[in-house]
């Protein structure tokens, strides 16, 4: 049998414990939720990129041809 101020005292303790583990569990559920929100503004607020379809097809890069490649010798004549 556990004497009754032992027993008091462990019983705050432990819901210290728990009262402190769910504070953490809420902050890092409101932080999740403040990344996310981020993310999808920063998604939503960024220029399309210069090699989407959606841009000009001016805007992109001719194909390389295999004379092109800086690794490839000169052609032989």
């Amino acid at each position: 049998m556990v004497p009754a101020p032992l027993r008091t005292t462990a019983e705050e303790f432990f819901s210290s414990i728990e009262s402190q583990f769910s504070r953490l569990l809420t902050a890092i559920e409101v932080r999740q939720a403040n990344i996310t929100t981020f993310q999808d503004k920063s998604i939503q607020a960024a220029p399309p990129s210069l090699y989407s379809d959606v841009g000009s097809k001016h805007n992109k890069p001719p194909p390389l041809h295999p004379q092109d490649s800086c690794c490839n010798p000169p052609p032989q004549q």
